[in-house]
């Protein structure tokens, strides 16, 4: 089973710096530390059955399993090594050695067992090569150790709070690395936007730690090196439902060979994770770590429950961003319909509307305009032009509309224009800027005209010459003339 939301694109304007360095320090400790991981455990491995010491442990470890299943005889998790122990008299050698080799994998994730050995429960000072086991096995914890994910790993039955930090920046292998790097770019990117870097990076951290101490109090009598990002990962997965609550998101869902996307409440979405983890941890057995998923996944949404209760800085524009545009979409489609059946009295309400909660929108004031201008001259009208020409922006398509406006503006206002002198003076320069000189030399004539002579007015007559000075001679001996006499040096 697979939900991903697909609702949020990123905004690479406000890129999600903490999640892509997060990936970054992921990949480099997988590329700089575990490049050997796999060959200094394989020698691990070797060194204890050549050195002797599985000749001094495992028969330990074999009587071990024989007391415990008589103390407990319906135990099913133990059953397979109890039969390898039981026939073993009856195996040939190389029979005998895979099993002891199984009895080995079984043993080094046996954390009840280690803990009593590492303790002197099992081999006694008293015992016969005591001194040599005390060696042999500090040396194979040594060869061990090389390996990155064994010494750092977490372990149930021997957390620190080092491995409790280091185990999230692990990874068994290039496809673990991968795909939990995908899923901290989906889900880190919206939950770092709608926190803020500071408190994502310090929850990303906390939903780590908190998943893992659910594996280590559920499994504290497990040696086995829990390892990966996929806890910290659930963690923003559990944040994600309860920060989202009850809106609606757009998932792709993936269960078995059904796929498609669905529409529902992000919080929904939080139990049937949940019950995907717990079903796999209980009734697919597998290397995955499910139980670190579910504790991430719950400890995610108690921090998001706490955040959204307490932490006032969380961003509800962004979460409401697709709601808003799917409000827009449908008020303006309405108001173009309304236009399309020369209804514009309606298209008019829809477009104020649209204005008052969207104002600046560049296509609802363009459209607004155009229905205005054949009431030349009525306020809504008035208001529609001076709210396009001081539009903020100086993109393209920002100026075309300007332009536009500005002409018909001019040319059908009624009684006249009702634009103050600074308006006129800014939109001068919006012109020289964008090069539209006829338009620009109208306007400083006109206040000039209206005997406007503070600081800009000379700058926008001076730049005026400046442009003109490569297309028109005449024209720029003029104004640089005009210029000199108006306002001498």
């Amino acid at each position: 089973m697979l939900f991903i939301p697909l609702e949020k694109a990123i905004d690479w304007k406000r890129p999600p710096i903490i999640t892509l360095i997060l990936i970054i320090v992921n990949t480099f400790s997988y590329f700089a530390f575990q490049g050997d991981d796999n060959e200094n455990y394989h020698k691990g491995m070797e060194y204890y059955f050549d050195s002797g010491l599985a000749d001094i442990e495992i028969p330990f470890y074999k009587d071990y399993l024989k007391e415990k299943n008589n103390k407990d005889k319906d135990s099913k998790e133990i059953k397979p090594e109890i039969t390898a122990v039981v026939g073993e008299e009856r195996l040939s050698k190389k029979e005998a050695l895979m099993n002891n080799h199984l009895l080995f994998s079984k043993m080094l994730s046996d954390g009840e067992f280690l803990g009593k050995l590492e303790s002197g429960e099992i081999i006694k000072d008293s015992d016969k090569g005591y001194q040599e086991w005390v060696k042999l096995s500090a040396e194979f914890y040594k060869r061990m150790n090389k390996a990155t994910f064994y010494e750092y790993g977490l372990k149930g039955y021997k957390p620190t709070f080092v491995t409790m930090i280091t185990h999230m920046f692990l990874h068994a292998n290039f496809e673990h690395l991968f795909g939990n790097m995908i899923f901290l770019f989906i889900f880190g990117f919206s939950v770092e936007m709608i926190l803020g870097w500071r408190i994502y990076l310090f929850t990303y951290i906390l939903a780590g730690i908190g998943s893992g101490l659910f594996y280590v109090l559920l499994e504290p009598a497990s040696a086995s090196a829990g390892i990966g990002a996929s806890g910290a990962i659930s963690g923003l997965t559990g944040m994600y439902t309860v920060l989202f609550g009850l809106r609606k998101i757009r998932f792709f869902y993936f269960v078995f060979v059904f796929f498609d996307t669905v529409k529902a409440p992000a919080l929904i979405i939080l139990p049937l994770w949940l019950g995907y983890e717990f079903y796999n941890h209980y009734f697919i057995p597998s290397n995955i770590n499910n139980l670190a998923h579910a504790g991430g996944l719950i400890s995610g949404a108690v921090i998001a429950f706490l955040a959204k209760k307490y932490y006032r800085n969380i961003d509800t524009d962004y979460m409401d961003e697709n709601k808003k545009i799917e409000e827009f979409d449908e008020l303006f489609s309405s108001a173009m319909g309304y236009i399309s059946n020369l209804q514009t009295d309606k298209a008019k309400v829809e477009l104020l509307k649209l204005d008052k909660k969207w104002p600046d929108n560049l296509e609802v004031l363009r459209q607004l305009f155009n229905l205005c201008k054949f009431e030349p001259s009525s306020d809504d009208f008035h208001a529609t032009a001076k709210k396009i020409l001081t539009l903020k922006g100086n993109t393209v398509q920002v100026n075309k509309v300007v332009i536009e406006t500005y002409r018909e503006y001019i040319d059908k206002a009624q009684p006249g224009p009702k634009l103050t002198l600074a308006q006129f003076m800014s939109l001068s320069f919006r012109f020289l800027q964008s090069n539209h000189l006829s338009e620009a030399e109208q306007i400083i004539l006109f206040l000039l005209k209206n005997k406007v002579q503070d600081k800009p007015i000379v700058e926008a007559l001076q730049l005026l010459a400046d442009k003109y000075s490569v297309t028109d001679a005449k024209k720029y001996k003029y104004l640089l003339n005009l210029r000199n006499t108006l306002f001498p040096k």
